[in-house]
């Protein structure tokens, strides 16, 4: 627990900001011992978040991880109040931003709008881990979402699966993330629409 505590303390050193929202999302912090998992959260217990992570694991990866866990907070509130989803869509295969794996819709719009916000973080206040152990590296990141993006484009375009407030999300995505390849100095393709 204790580093979780200096995670969030390097959060709120590094971004006031998003050290208030963290505070205000996210008001229980568990650990927890489960093999093969690092952390994790659920739409059914908003606010509470889980961590799985050996105490020699750099505050800087814990922080990446308290904003992962953080976006999936805002990200199942943000869908409460606005389904990301038509009915059924959610199901839909597409290729996850972070795992590069097939997975849900759901699933896949999310890990797009978590590594947007974790290259953010990378950008602008921690840098880029010598050896990131929790995520890819920026450049291997940044391909992921910009293919992940395609893939949530490819299966809407079949089927319309995202909602309005879905591909608002998408859209804005892909334009902050084609800013933050440049600021990273990774000049990458962008997703063509």
């Amino acid at each position: 627990m204790r580093l979780a505590e200096e995670a969030r303390a390097l959060l709120h050193a590094r971004s006031p900001g998003w050290g208030m929202v963290f505070d205000l999302v996210v008001n229980r912090i568990y650990c927890v011992d489960l093999p093969g998992s690092r952390g994790g959260s659920t739409a059914h217990a908003i606010g509470s978040i889980w961590i799985n992570l050996p105490p020699s694991t750099p505050r800087t990866d814990m922080a990446e991880l308290l904003v992962h866990e953080l976006t999936h907070q805002l990200t199942f509130l943000d869908h409460h109040l606005q389904p990301h989803y038509l009915p059924g869509g959610a199901n839909a295969l597409a290729t996850s931003a972070i795992r590069r794996t097939p997975r849900p819709a759901a699933c896949v719009l999310d890990s797009l709008l978590v590594g947007v916000e974790i290259l953010a973080l990378r950008a602008y206040f921690l840098g880029e881990p010598d050896r990131p152990r929790l995520h890819p590296s920026a450049d291997t990141l940044v391909d992921g979402c910009f293919d992940a993006a395609a893939s949530l484009r490819a299966v809407a375009a079949d089927g319309g699966i995202l909602s309005a407030r879905g591909r608002y999300l998408l859209e804005r995505s892909l334009d902050t993330l084609s800013i933050l390849s440049m600021d990273l100095g990774l000049h990458r393709r962008a997703c063509s629409g």
